[in-house]
């Protein structure tokens, strides 16, 4: 199987992959001092239909998450009342976000077990742009 045969549970992993690795610390009880009173202000996560657009005014690094895409799976399984309807689903820029290939391979790495041919096809992909990068001279 291929990349774009598992492309659609991809995007909706990641987003458990990105979750885990950049709230690691909070989800396995080491909280930073002094993060546990911020913490109990803080609502319950927010479906990501619920995200409001983008603030214009404010930079990437000023706001959180935001409304960005609408995702419609190829297979039509996205569609009102299939499996996949109201599914969450977070995309990653292999080309312009500095921490999405490092990711990926987190990820590929995290199904190398159950998923051996995704892995390689994955860590294919994510070689394949460190190298594109080094060629650039960004790596």
């Amino acid at each position: 199987m291929t990349v774009l045969q598992f492309g659609g549970y991809i995007v909706f992993l990641v987003v458990i992959v990105v979750c885990t690795s950049i709230f690691s610390d909070y989800l396995w009880g080491d909280i930073p001092d002094g993060e546990a009173d911020k913490l109990s202000d803080t609502p319950g996560p927010v479906k990501f239909a619920e995200l409001s657009a983008k603030n214009p005014d404010l930079s990437n690094e000023e706001q959180g998450l935001y409304r960005k895409f609408h995702i419609y799976r190829a297979d039509g399984s996205s569609a009102l009342g299939q499996k996949h309807d109201g599914c969450e689903y977070f995309v990653l820029d292999l080309t312009h976000d500095p921490y999405a290939l490092e990711t990926l391979a987190y990820y590929a790495k995290a199904c190398k077990e159950t998923h051996p041919f995704l892995y390689s096809d994955l860590m294919t992909k994510v070689r394949a742009e460190y190298q594109l990068l080094e060629d650039k001279g960004r790596a």
